[in-house]
């Protein structure tokens, strides 16, 4: 007597159910099961687990999220700005800054400001040389 094997489309999931013990949740089939393992719910709950803390339920996760947003999101928008005193620009990055350090407008308005700084210079020479001028009898 002989005995055939016979195959079945049941797989493991089927017989015992698609659950996350570490969330303790279960799933309806294998690909929200796969996309549970890799959310940021499941880390947290890992991540709590190897700290011998209680599971959170999805609900106290999103509640969680929620407010580490409101306190980190101001910290996050705050971004360093880079400053032309010359042309009163702002840019967001020091590449660009450099870029616009190199521009023909950049550099014409530095050499407009070097020439207005050595006219003063050369008007507060004359002022003090007629002061002298005059001071001597």
């Amino acid at each position: 007597m002989s005995t055939s094997t016979e195959s079945f489309n049941t797989s493991a999931s089927d017989l015992l159910g698609l659950q996350c013990s570490s969330c303790l949740t279960s799933y309806n089939n294998d690909e929200e099961y796969k996309n549970h393992y890799k959310s940021e719910f499941h880390k947290y709950n890992i991540l709590r687990k190897m700290v011998q803390l209680a599971v959170v339920s999805k609900v106290q996760f999103e509640k969680h999220l929620l407010e580490t947003k409101k306190v980190v999101k101001p910290i996050i928008d705050v971004k360093p700005t880079y400053h032309c005193e010359i042309c009163s620009k702002k840019f967001k990055t020091d590449a660009m800054l450099k870029n616009h350090n190199t521009s023909k407008r950049h550099l014409e308005r530095l050499s407009e400001i070097e020439h207005m700084e050595e006219m003063k210079y050369s008007e507060l020479q004359k002022q003090n040389f007629l002061k002298k001028k005059e001071d001597i009898p």
